[in-house]
């Protein structure tokens, strides 16, 4: 994940992209408003480059697609968006469920105005994190 983030927060256009974003506000807004999930059958993280390319197709069901993706897919899309605009990021994957041994979920956190904003469009704005276990890797 931190090397697909990396590699788009690198590549030129994708740099110019979240560039306009500005913010970390304008990165947020951006993803909530075009952001759907996605479950996957299989395990595959998304590249940032191709969740903004793939945006405005027609699917199967006749509609506009947005940014499709499971956690792990708008963690690095937010991620490489950050670090694209010059912040710090990292991955937090967190267990929540006693007796489960794997990481349930991943989200992205950005270092600005002091502290580390956690950005995750899987979950109402605002709502509070909470686990037993957690994993951060940086980008």
């Amino acid at each position: 994940m931190a090397q697909l983030a990396r590699a788009a927060a690198s590549d030129p256009d994708f740099k110019a992209f979240a560039r306009r974003l500005a913010t970390l506000e304008g990165i947020e807004a951006f993803v909530r408003s075009h952001y759907a999930y996605r479950d996957e059958h299989e395990e595959i993280v998304r590249d940032p480059r191709f969740m903004l390319g793939d945006m405005g197709r027609i699917d199967e069901g006749g509609r506009v697609v947005g940014l499709e993706g499971d956690c792990d897919d708008v963690a690095t899309f937010y991620a490489a968006c950050a670090v694209a605009i010059g912040k710090a990021a990292r991955f937090v994957a967190i267990r929540y469920t006693p007796g489960n041994p794997n990481f349930e979920h991943v989200f992205a956190e950005a270092y600005d105005g002091g502290k580390w904003n956690i950005l995750d469009a899987t979950v109402p704005a605002g709502t509070p994190m909470k686990w037993i276990e957690s994993m951060i890797e940086d980008v």
